[in-house]
């Protein structure tokens, strides 16, 4: 926790810095840590979407796991007492933390032979113009490599292959296909 701390980034196990230093918070159920070594004390909830909210852990899973099953936000505002911009609120926090994973851990020196390249067009309920859904998809495993929302411009399909390269390996070389659109 501490970046001048002898002990950061120690990840042997027999090595045991941290230790517990009590439950805090409204509901006494977020877990507080102290470092032996420098002393500094942080929450268990640090770089999770977690970080500074005081709802408990298992009534947001809960909410969000019912949210990822199709329940709108409206209605989960209703069956779980929470404000709909509270709702919103977590939903962006975990999927800022989950890009931030996925870039981390899964995107990182990506071998790939063949990337299908395309843009999907939508309507979005209650606007009026089309949304394009820029795509890059490994061929073979489905993978999705890139998507990005945009307009049908060459500004957005260099984004989608700038994303493409940034998240394989360097040297890496596949064969691209499109359905042809000239950007």
């Amino acid at each position: 926790m501490n970046p001048r701390c002898s002990y950061r980034w120690v990840t042997d196990p027999t090595v045991h810095a941290l230790v517990s230093d009590g439950y805090r918070g409204v509901c006494k159920d977020i877990l507080y840590l102290r470092c032996q070594a420098c002393g500094k004390k942080q929450t268990s909830r640090l770089d999770t979407p977690m970080k500074d909210l005081k709802a408990p852990l298992a009534q947001v899973s809960m909410v969000l796991t019912a949210m990822a099953e199709g329940l709108g936000i409206s209605a989960a505002a209703r069956v779980f007492g929470h404000h709909p911009s509270t709702i919103s609120n977590w939903m962006a926090r975990c999927g800022r933390h989950s890009a931030r994973l996925h870039e981390q851990l899964l995107f990182r020196k990506l071998e790939a032979g063949h990337v299908q390249l395309d843009e999907l067009v939508t309507k979005v309920r209650n606007r009026v113009e089309r949304v394009f859904v820029w795509t890059a998809v490994e061929a073979r495993s489905k993978l999705i490599i890139a998507i990005s929302i945009g307009e049908r411009t060459i500004a957005n399909a260099c984004l989608l292959i700038h994303q493409v390269t940034m998240a394989l390996s360097p040297g890496c070389l596949p064969v691209f296909a499109s359905d042809g659109l000239n950007p």
